[in-house]
């Protein structure tokens, strides 16, 4: 360190740290927060992994609802002490402005073919929305159901009238999902699902089958 350095003033030395040096400090403090960050998330706090990801496609369901929703039915399914959650989220965008509902259907589609997703819902428009659902079906987003239920699983349903048959990629009729149509569904307990029909399927990349199957039958019957 020079001499003349030495012999400045606190001030000016401050303001000669400052001018030589802040780039430097501003990297170093972002390296700390980083760190940081990464150190509670990952060894202190971590967040929960998902039990099963729900998402309510082009229906609007506000952050409160989806709150409850993720936090009964985590007490329901997840067991004390384990740092899971059952999460609940809305993709829905105004059919007034294409630009948000591009961004939706990237949204969506990122969490999708990431493999995040396990159950798709679509609701709000009975016609429209089952049309959605049979496209989920046609594009081959979601799984038949009689790949991962039993045939008297699958009867069941059907005696029940919650069962929903859709197009395959290959145009055959197969069971895709449940309805919450005729029954008196989990959902129905919340605020703006009381009357309205929903249609529920398992998403095709799902990595959580059982967990998904579980809280799908919550939410149907």
């Amino acid at each position: 360190m020079s001499d003349e350095f030495k012999k400045m003033p606190f001030k000016k030395k401050a303001e000669h740290l400052w001018e030589y040096y802040k780039v430097q400090f501003f990297l170093t403090l972002f390296v700390l927060v980083i760190t940081g960050w990464l150190i509670n998330d990952v060894f202190i706090n971590p967040s929960p992994k998902p039990y099963a990801w729900v998402a309510f496609y082009d229906d609007y369901v506000n952050s409160e609802v989806t709150g409850n929703l993720s936090a009964d039915f985590t007490e329901k399914f997840v067991p004390a002490g384990e740092n899971l959650d059952v999460k609940f989220t809305s993709y829905y965008s105004s059919e007034a402005d294409p630009t948000v509902a591009v961004d939706m259907d990237q949204k969506f589609s990122m969490v999708l073919y990431a493999r995040e997703l396990d159950i798709i819902i679509t609701g709000r428009n009975e016609k429209m929305d089952f049309d959605y659902f049979s496209n989920f079906a046609k594009d081959g987003n979601i799984i038949p159901l009689d790949l991962v239920y039993t045939k008297e699983e699958l009867d069941e349903f059907d005696k029940m009238g919650i069962l929903l048959y859709c197009d395959d990629t290959e145009g055959k009729k197969r069971p895709f999902g449940l309805s919450t149509k005729n029954t008196t569904s989990a959902l129905k307990d919340y605020k703006g699902f009381e009357q309205e029909t929903r249609y529920m399927g398992i998403a095709v990349m799902s990595q959580r089958i059982d967990n998904a199957k579980k809280v799908m039958e919550e939410l149907a019957r």
